[in-house]
C-alpha cells in the first residue's frame, strides 16, 4: 500500500490544521501537497487526510508527491493589532 512507502520514506511530515467555525469541521493538509482531509474532530480530519495522500500518491507517483512537500522553515505570530 502507498501510505507504508510513505511511512518507510519519511519520518514525519507536518499537517496544518484549520477549524471552520461556520461548518464546525476541521481541514487537514500538509504544505505543498495538493490533498486534504476533513473531519468535525481534528482526528477525523487527519485519518481522511492520509486517505488523499494515498489516493494523491497513487495517481502522481512517490517522486512527484515526496518533492511537492514544504517543510517549514520557522513560524512567527503575528498581532493582528499591529496591522489593522
Amino acid at each position: 500500500m502507498w501510505y507504508n512507502v510513505l511511512v518507510m520514506e519519511l519520518d514525519h511530515v507536518t499537517v496544518v490544521f484549520v477549524w471552520d467555525g461556520e461548518l464546525k469541521t476541521y481541514s487537514a493538509y500538509v504544505e505543498g501537497v495538493a490533498a486534504y482531509g476533513e473531519g468535525k474532530t481534528k482526528e477525523e480530519a487527519l485519518e481522511s487526510l492520509k486517505k488523499a495522500l494515498m489516493l494523491y500518491i497513487g495517481e502522481v507517483g512517490k517522486d512527484r508527491f515526496l518533492g511537492e512537500i514544504v517543510a517549514p522553515i520557522e513560524y512567527e505570530e503575528l498581532k493582528l493589532s499591529s496591522i489593522v
